[in-house]
């Protein structure tokens, strides 16, 4: 996320300027958020006591990198951190 803030600086802060960019962003966010769950019910990673498995692991470099990649996205307006990196870690 820093290397894609350094490299597109410009474009960035430009872009809080722009009430359409901020409005796509959250849009962008909520779409996203709701894949993620559904994604998550259809693959039953929540026991339903709402904990996670015993049978869980760490992260495969893939599913960092995806993780990492939402981050980085997440550095634009209206783009929720948090909800970026929970959802890409349940989707990937």
């Amino acid at each position: 996320a820093g290397c894609v803030g350094i490299l597109l600086r410009d474009l960035i802060a430009e872009s809080f300027h722009s009430m359409r960019i901020t409005g796509i962003g959250f849009l962008f966010t909520a779409i996203f958020l709701e894949t993620a769950h559904r994604a998550q019910r259809s693959q039953d990673k929540i026991s339903s006591s709402g904990l996670l498995d015993e049978n869980w692991q760490l992260p495969t470099k893939k599913q960092a990198l995806i993780v990492g990649l939402a981050q980085a996205f997440a550095i634009l307006p209206g783009v929720s951190r948090s909800g970026s990196t929970i959802a890409s870690g349940l989707i990937a």
